[in-house]
This record gives C-alpha cells, structure tokens and sequence, in this order.
C-alpha cells in the first residue's frame, strides 16, 4: 500500500533536476623523454598509451596523422607504451621501437610495425629496422642487451598507477577521452582550444 502511495505520489509529482556533469579530472601525465610529433609548444597535448599488436591502436594511427595535419601548431602527439600481457611479441616490439627512436625513426618505425601486426618475431622487428634504414648494428645490439626494457617496464608500472587497463587510451590536456573516435577527438581538441578563452 506505501509502494503504490509512493507511486502515486511520484507520478503526480514535477520533478527538475539542476544538477550538471562534474567534468571529468585532469590527470598530470609525464611527457618528458617520450616520442612526440607536433610543436612543444601547442596548446593541445593529446596523450596516446599504445601496444603494437592491438588491433585499434592501428586503426586510430591515420586519426592522429589527420587531427595532427588539421591543427598544425596547435595539437602534438605523445605516444606512450602499453605492452598487454596478453601479446606476446607487444613488450619487445616496444623495445624496438625505443630502439628505432634512438636513432630518429620512431615514427617511421611504428608505423611499419603497426602495419605487420601479425609478424612481430625478434627476425621481423630487425627486418622492419631494415626497411626503416636504421644502423642495423646498432639496433641489433641495442635489442640483444634489453637496453630499453627497464624504460618499458616503468612506463608501463606508471600507467597502471594512473588506471590505464587497455589501448588505445587516449587524454587531451589531461583529460581522459572516452572514445577515442575522430569526431571525438576533435571535438575535445576544440573544447581545450576554446577552454582558455573561458578563464
């Protein structure tokens, strides 16, 4: 009988509600010693946590390369790695591809392997090394002796710390980006290009 009062009671009832969104934490999240594309300076720094052998981490490569062209001066891209556990060639080929970076063809390199996710094999990342026309000495020795495993190892144990749980995940100044689509992710460049003029 007080359920259906209470029913009754709601149903007669106009109830408004005031309350709005809470926005969403900016999250502090190191840049520093990390690949990056676009200027220092950009207002916009989009934040990208990324495995080789994730499916959607390819996919979201030319959706960067396109945010990136049309706000030149205005977004650059910092990757940083996220090797699952549950691939098992990610972790290495994000050794590579520090590897790769040390002698400037981070990008050129990734992309290669983004596009060979099926093949990323000790014998595969040398030969991308090959088609990225690095020092293949110098690559050769710098993945035997596991230079860049440590850096790999703390990228990812400071990922979890800040609750990332899978790629691609995606941050615009700070601010997680729930989808990380195109029109998504343009339309939050736009809202942190205008958040300024808001203070």
């Amino acid at each position: 009988m007080k359920t259906a009062f209470a029913g009754r009671l709601r149903g007669a009832a106009s109830i408004v509600t005031y309350l709005t969104a809470p926005e969403p934490p900016v999250y502090e999240i190191a840049t520093d010693d990390q690949p990056a594309q676009g200027s220092a300076d950009a207002p916009v720094t989009i934040i990208e946590f990324t495995d080789y052998q994730c499916s959607s981490c390819a996919g979201l490569r030319p959706v960067m390369d396109r945010l990136l062209a049309e706000y030149q001066g205005k977004a650059r891209l910092v990757a940083r790695d996220f090797p699952l556990q549950k691939h098992p060639h990610a972790f290495k080929a994000a050794e590579a591809a520090e590897a790769a970076r040390e002698q400037g063809k981070y990008w050129e390199y990734t992309t290669i392997l983004f596009q060979n996710q099926g093949a990323l094999g000790p014998d595969q990342l040398k030969e991308y090394a090959r088609q990225s026309r690095l020092d293949l000495e110098k690559f050769d020795a710098t993945l035997a002796s596991g230079k860049f495993a440590e850096k790999v190892r703390r990228e990812f144990q400071d990922d979890v710390r800040i609750g990332i749980q899978a790629t691609p995940t995606v941050f615009v100044n700070g601010r997680r980006v729930s989808e990380p689509t195109y029109e998504s992710l343009k339309a939050t460049i736009e809202a942190a290009l205008r958040a300024p003029a808001k203070k």
